[in-house]
């Protein structure tokens, strides 16, 4: 109980499985296919080549859910949190980068989507928004 013991080291060590299915992956895709076809390009101040990054906003209260969809993402969008995202959106003058939201429980993700598309929310636009 006080190591983590993922679940397909246990299924493997004890060989409970032939095959192992990883129903994530339909959603990962698709979830990456919307980053490329949705993400706002935003070049980094810190980059010398000036390259822009496609950068889209995942909106979370878990820390963990946050750094795990940002590490999927690394090759195919910069993920920034909701901090961030107003800032980008203040500094450059741009639109508002697309949102992901996606909170531990379903009333708190509804209630956030509901807030962000209420008319008049600058640094949300609900047509670039995927609530999950």
């Amino acid at each position: 109980a006080l190591s983590r013991f993922p679940y397909r080291e246990r299924v493997e060590s004890r060989r409970e499985a032939d095959v192992l299915v990883d129903f994530h992956a339909p959603i990962l895709r698709r979830l990456r296919l919307w980053a490329l076809d949705t993400a706002v390009p935003v070049v980094p101040v810190d980059v010398e080549q000036g390259e822009a990054l496609p950068t889209i906003c995942f909106e979370t209260t878990c820390p963990e859910r946050f750094q795990n969809l940002a590490h999927l993402m690394r090759d195919t969008a910069q993920v920034v949190d909701q901090v961030q995202a107003v800032k980008l959106c203040k500094q450059r003058g741009q639109t508002p980068v697309p949102r992901l939201i996606h909170y531990p429980s379903t009333a708190e993700t509804v209630n956030a989507a509901y807030a962000l598309a209420r008319p008049g929310e600058a640094y949300c636009d609900p047509r670039h928004t995927l609530v999950l």
